[in-house]
């Protein structure tokens, strides 16, 4: 199987688990939040082997561009985004 296969496949398994997440019953919640994430991390893997496979030169830095996406490498840039989107659910507001 070639890795664009693999990828639809991923995405499938992904998408599979979406419309389960907003169902009332917790077991089936459950079930889609497992689905979703097999499938990002069978696509993130297949994109990772890809990357570094298809890379001529310095094959890990390559696989690490990948990974970390447009320099979010920190959990602290994502929560300062997020907060300056929404201030209502930042931290700070929801325990004051």
């Amino acid at each position: 199987m070639g890795a664009r296969t693999s990828l639809w496949r991923g995405f499938g398994v992904a998408a599979a688990g979406l419309p389960l997440l907003i169902q009332p019953n917790l077991a089936t919640v459950l079930i889609g939040l497992a689905l979703v994430g097999i499938g990002t991390f069978l696509t993130q893997a297949t994109a990772t082997g890809f990357v570094s496979r298809a890379a001529t030169g310095d094959r890990g830095s390559a696989s690490g561009a990948a990974v970390v996406p447009n320099g979010l490498d920190k959990i602290d840039d994502v929560g300062e985004i997020l907060a300056d989107i929404a201030p209502e659910f930042s931290v700070r507001a929801i325990y004051s």
